[in-house]
């Protein structure tokens, strides 16, 4: 059986444009490029995988490695550019520094995507207990990286550093809403927002 395994696995890289994404040492999927430069996933080995450290996988040809990982902290400079080259910056308080120094301070986990010149080209920012809920409060990815599915890796990495028995919740933007039913996602009509009452920006 592991060596039939073994035979697949090194005929999926033989493929042209074939690439890994890695866990540490596991490897948990391999992509591959189109003909149009899109990514796809040829083979998903994800099933068991349990403590994140570190992933990699190509997402444009000619490939560019994306580093998915998660960091202890993350300057307010490298946050704010990369939700100003999302769009996302758009809802956020970018003009407060303190406020933005405070959201990363505070934040439970953070989970980055970085290309290979350690550019931050994708955020995932969430307040967790570990045990029940977690709340993603901020998604960005650099829109010259978009539709290249590290904002699913970023989803996917998050839940798993914040325990996969946890609820994952999200607020959609309001462009995003068709994106999340096909990472998976469900809707949820009851829920409800008590807005901040000192700034304008949700």
């Amino acid at each position: 059986m592991f060596e039939q395994f073994l035979c697949e696995l090194r005929f999926l890289l033989l493929k042209p444009g074939a690439s890994l994404l890695r866990d540490g040492q596991k490897i948990r999927a391999i992509f591959r490029d189109d003909t149009n430069g899109r990514t796809q996933i040829v083979a998903d080995l994800s099933s068991g995988r349990h403590d994140l450290t570190s992933a990699c996988f190509s997402v444009s040809n000619p490939p560019v490695t994306i580093s998915i990982q998660t960091e202890a902290s993350l300057s307010v400079g490298e946050f704010i550019s990369v939700l100003q080259r999302s769009t996302l910056a758009q809802r956020r308080p970018v003009d407060e520094v303190d406020r933005i120094a405070g959201m990363l301070k505070h934040a439970s986990c953070i989970v980055t995507a970085r290309n290979e010149d350690g550019l931050l080209v994708g955020v995932a920012r969430s307040i967790s207990d570990f045990h029940y809920c977690t709340y993603l409060s901020d998604l960005a990815v650099d829109e010259q990286y978009q539709r290249q599915g590290i904002g699913k890796q970023l989803i996917e990495a998050t839940h798993e550093a914040c325990g996969l028995q946890s609820t994952l919740l999200l607020l959609s933007a309001p462009k995003a809403e068709s994106y999340y039913p096909h990472i998976k996602m469900q809707p949820h009509n009851s829920c409800w927002i008590r807005p901040a009452e000192a700034s304008s920006t949700q």
